[in-house]
């Protein structure tokens, strides 16, 4: 994080290039609204699992730098305007190159 670098799993990201782009957003996100805290933000699978098994809200970290990738990604107006004319839910996906979960959720927030 001193060297303001974003390191990705190389296997994840050719096995998912949707959720590569939401992962390189996500860790954007951190770097641009966690620089300043004492305490470097640290990414871990376990973190974000364990909190979904435990039907828990995630670390406010990370459900800040998913908004990020969000919001970066997939912008509500675009969203909203390319919903509202075609409603084609895997166009969406296509258009935005968003997966299926990630799309859904942001339709939830801005639609």
């Amino acid at each position: 994080p001193d060297r303001a670098e974003i390191w990705v799993n190389a296997t994840e990201a050719a096995r998912w290039p949707t959720r590569r782009r939401f992962t390189v957003g996500h860790e954007l996100g951190h770097l641009r609204l966690h620089q300043h805290h004492e305490a470097t933000v640290w990414c871990r699978t376990g973190c974000v699992e364990e909190a979904a098994a435990r039907g828990a809200a995630l670390p406010v970290e990370e459900a800040e730098a998913n908004q990020f990738a969000a919001a970066l990604l997939m912008p509500a107006r675009l969203v909203r305007e390319h919903y509202r004319r075609d409603g084609d839910f895997s166009a969406l996906c296509r258009r935005f190159g968003a997966s299926g979960s990630a799309m859904g959720k942001r339709l939830h927030q801005v639609v």
